[in-house]
């Protein structure tokens, strides 16, 4: 099973360090990367089990129209901090575009929370299940940060 949605380029550098290296490494026969096609395969087939196609949907479309208000409300916000940063593009109608739309986005989780509670919830916890993995990881990268720089400190003494 596979749910595709638009795409967009980011750049989190510890998360590609961290978790996608194990996950790209490529087979020396095949030429795939086995290990994130059997990751994907075991998180799909837990997904397949969990409930119907319409259920699973469900909770993706509600995660990701959170995810889109949020995204078009950081507008506003990178517009406040850096006022006078270069745009590489201009927002037809700003501000008054990405604010119908994140308010249209608001009242449609709203009215999905109202309506479809049960489906709304598990979005949400699906979403709320990575936040310990985050954690962790930025804690771990904090903790080599420091080894790091404690280890340099002790190299230029």
């Amino acid at each position: 099973m596979e749910v595709s949605f638009p795409q967009q380029g980011f750049n989190l550098p510890w998360l590609e360090r961290d978790v996608f290296e194990s996950l790209g490494r490529v087979h020396p026969k095949f030429a795939t990367p086995h290990v994130s096609l059997l990751v994907q395969g075991i998180w799909s087939a837990v997904l397949v089990l969990s409930g119907s196609f319409d259920t699973i949907s469900d909770y993706v479309i509600f995660a990701a129209w959170l995810f889109y208000m949020l995204g078009a409300f950081g507008i506003f916000i990178l517009r406040k901090k850096m006022p006078d940063a270069p745009r590489k593009f201009k927002m037809w109608g700003y501000p008054y575009t990405p604010a119908i739309f994140v308010v249209f986005s608001f009242l449609f989780l709203v009215n999905t929370i109202v309506s479809d509670t049960e489906n709304a919830m598990m979005g949400l916890m699906l979403i709320l299940s990575g936040l310990p993995f985050y954690f962790y990881i930025r804690y771990r990268n904090k903790k080599q940060e420091g080894t790091v720089k404690d280890n340099e400190e002790n190299i230029s003494n």
